[in-house]
């Protein structure tokens, strides 16, 4: 086996040139809509609204409308479709069953036992804790092309070239191109041993890819608010993002036609794992007009996260008979990222004892996510800055939503839909905007409530499978939720 020279610092850098980019950036700041059945039912058009958990996340002005202290419970199964116009590709199907939200709110009014108000035109304050989903990244994808394939070892025997053997290791070259070495998919030239060369090179090849990627984006909550006069409703809450994410990518190239000399295969495995928490702050009032007009407003301030990244690769290649194998060491970076503020109007009609149709308008500029790194690493970290500056955009969510009461019975429905984040120039394909279509009913007493609802949610998310090779994928998700509410 050759010689090679295994470096943690220098796998650091060299993992960090090709990970840390765009698309992860976007991955942890673009969130979408969370809370309870009830609140997903309406497309999450929740912002002008309240006295549900939804607030909490969206607008925490509208738990000040809380009456009664409330206990809330949601469960969800999920269902992940994928699908890719990138090659050949087959459509992969992912379920996950878990918990998006639960909370409890604490309602304390300014009343004495007479019902008279002890604080003037204050009405009252709720204590509110809560947990929600904010983001699930479950999904599994597969790539097969067998017609016009492209190898990647004669790019990766480039990087190589003017590189002395006996000095080929981690952080002369990128982290594929060493590993394609250590497991002889890539030789030096027998004319000149400074130039390298792929043993697929000019050879018709059969390529696989398959990405399993697991995580989520968990928020906790603490909030407060108030009710003025029942006329206007004041809200903060303090959230505590939770981050995984995790990513397996198994890469191989094989002898379609078995004509290639010297070579079978190679599979070549990535391995990523994301862990880690911040802080952010949410501000949001309600404001009453009359018995059938309400307005919104919240600002959300950007999450400061901090994160580390553990990783490793593995490289196997089978050449005639003669199977080589090379691990890299396990690598860690440890590094903090910036999102981007939010802004978020609503508007709601109150249809008496009919029901209600809400609607929200959230901002949010995805040019301002920034990633924070160490001192030696500040090329790096103005580089990708940069690149975020040029690769993303300002993006637009519109959701729309509406409930209607019978009795005690309710029957709801929504629609979300986002503007691609990304600049025109780096849209992949003909990228989709993010869109959600929901439905749901539930029934409320005096004392719980039950509430079921579907969502199904379309939206184009790019992958970045190899340097300046993206595929941009349909996902479909397709949430099944319902919430146990008791109140007293």
């Amino acid at each position: 086996m050759k010689n090679i020279l295994f470096s943690i610092g220098l796998v650091t850098i060299v993992y960090y040139a090709n990970a840390q980019n765009a698309y992860e950036a976007l991955r942890y700041s673009q969130t979408h809509a969370g809370g309870t059945a009830r609140g997903l039912g309406v497309g999450g058009a929740f912002g002008a609204l309240g006295a549900d958990l939804t607030s909490t996340g969206l607008n925490p002005g509208g738990l000040g409308m809380y009456r009664r202290s409330e206990a809330s419970l949601s469960l969800n199964l999920n269902a992940i479709n994928s699908s890719s116009n990138f090659s050949n590709n087959a459509e992969q199907l992912k379920l996950n069953f878990n918990s998006p939200n639960f909370g409890l709110v604490l309602n304390r009014t300014y009343e004495d036992s007479r019902g008279n108000r002890s604080r003037g035109k204050w009405v009252g304050i709720n204590f509110a804790f809560g947990f929600t989903r904010y983001a699930n990244f479950n999904s599994k994808r597969f790539y097969k092309n067998e017609t016009d394939a492209v190898s990647i070892l004669p790019e990766l025997a480039n990087e190589l070239n003017g590189i002395n053997p006996s000095s080929v290791e981690y952080g002369s070259a990128s982290f594929e191109s060493v590993l394609a070495y250590a497991g002889y998919a890539i030789n030096p030239s027998f004319d000149d041993s400074l130039r390298y060369e792929a043993v697929t090179a000019g050879e018709k090849i059969g390529k696989e890819i398959s990405v399993n990627t697991q995580g989520k984006i968990d928020e906790m909550s603490f909030a407060v608010a108030t009710n003025y006069n029942n006329k206007i409703y004041f809200g903060a809450t303090l959230g505590i993002p939770l981050i995984t994410y995790t990513e397996t990518m198994l890469y191989s190239e094989y002898d379609v036609d078995n004509t290639i000399a010297n070579f079978n295969n190679f599979e070549l495995e990535k391995r990523i794992r994301t862990s880690g928490g911040g802080v952010n702050l949410k501000l949001g009032a309600v404001y009453v007009v009359n018995d059938w007009l309400r307005l919104g407003t919240a600002l959300h301030t950007p999450s400061y996260v901090r994160l580390n990244d553990k990783f490793s690769s593995n490289i196997n290649s089978v050449l005639d008979t003669i199977s080589y194998e090379a691990a890299s060491p396990d690598g860690s970076f440890k590094y903090k990222m910036l999102t981007p503020w939010k802004g978020i109007g609503s508007i709601a009609l109150i249809l008496k004892k009919y029901g209600f149709i809400s609607f929200d308008y959230e901002y949010a500029d995805f040019r301002n996510n920034r990633f924070i790194f160490e001192n030696n690493f500040q090329s790096f970290e103005n580089n990708l800055n940069k690149n975020i500056d040029n690769t993303l955009n300002i993006s637009h969510t519109l959701r729309a939503g509406a409930e209607g009461v019978i009795k005690n019975f309710r029957i709801r429905g929504g629609y979300n839909i986002s503007t691609n984040p990304f600049n025109q120039a780096f849209q992949v394909y003909n990228s989709r905007p993010l869109q959600s279509f929901s439905g749901g009913f539930g029934y409320r007493g005096q004392q719980f409530n039950i509430d079921f609802a579907y969502i199904r949610s379309i939206n184009d998310s790019p992958l970045l499978l190899a340097d300046n090779v993206v595929s941009s994928d349909k996902i479909t998700r397709s949430n099944f939720i319902i919430t146990f509410g008791l109140r007293f």
